[in-house]
């Protein structure tokens, strides 16, 4: 999405990614250790862009308000780790990148808990003869309880913005995905769906011949934003566009 809005400008200033992911906080293992992460107080790549250099912020910081189409609506969100703040600057020369995202609701209050209790602390100590520490303490029983399993609203909402210049005027192009409701959609499966059915695209492309890069690269370097959209398409995930010239 990010590619498409740079490759109609002369020239990119800002780019920034807002998702909701509207799943439970523990669905599996790896995904609980992924939401622990992205809010742990300690972690070294949340941060943001600008200036040339990265800027660390804490969790819970840059919030704001994001309307995400569907059932999602308007929800707050904020700064999380994740590539693009890195890969970004360099293969679309942008001067400032940033990712904010979000959780359900409930499972943002529960991070937000978890933090002002000071159970992120990674301090050992005993407890009945077994040594142990807070946060890992905190991540087996959030592993074991129900609720964790549980969210009310299964799906996916991504809204990218770019900003820059084209023809010496400034613009900004507006992406955003749009994906048939969790009632339509097999339930869980509305959130998962945005998750398998891009990797799978991206290897179809790769099998057939439409990506021409090779080695490790990010997916703006390597993918056809044209083609990808319509492969979306054709599984039921729409891109939707604005474009908006600024005064």
């Amino acid at each position: 999405m990010a590619k498409h809005a740079a490759n109609q400008m002369d020239q990119v200033d800002e780019i920034q990614i807002n998702f909701a992911a509207f799943r439970c906080p523990a669905p599996a293992p790896g995904l609980l250790v992924t939401f622990l992460w992205e809010f742990h107080p300690k972690t070294e790549t949340r941060f943001y862009y600008a200036n040339g250099e990265f800027h660390w912020v804490e969790p819970f910081e840059g919030l704001k308000t994001v309307d995400f189409v569907g059932e999602i609506g308007a929800q707050q969100v904020c700064y999380i780790p994740h590539p693009e703040t890195r890969t970004m600057p360099k293969s679309l020369g942008a001067k400032k990148v940033s990712v904010h995202g979000c959780f359900p609701p409930q499972a943002m209050n529960l991070a937000r808990t978890l933090l002002e209790w000071g159970l992120y602390d990674e301090e050992p100590f005993t407890y009945k003869g077994v040594e142990i520490n807070s946060h890992d303490m905190m991540h087996e029983l959030l592993l074991r309880s129900p609720r964790t399993k549980e969210t009310p609203l299964w799906a996916y909402g991504l809204v990218v913005e770019v900003f820059g210049r084209k023809d010496g005027k400034d613009l900004k192009i507006k992406l955003w995905n749009k994906h048939p409701p969790m009632a339509e959609w097999g339930g869980k499966a509305a959130y998962y769906k945005n998750i398998a059915i891009p990797l799978s695209i991206g290897a179809q492309m790769i099998v057939r011949g439409d990506v021409d890069v090779r080695g490790v690269v990010p997916p703006e370097t390597a993918i056809d934003p044209r083609i990808f959209f319509d492969e979306l398409e054709l599984r039921g995930i729409t891109i939707g566009e604005e474009v908006e010239w600024i005064e």
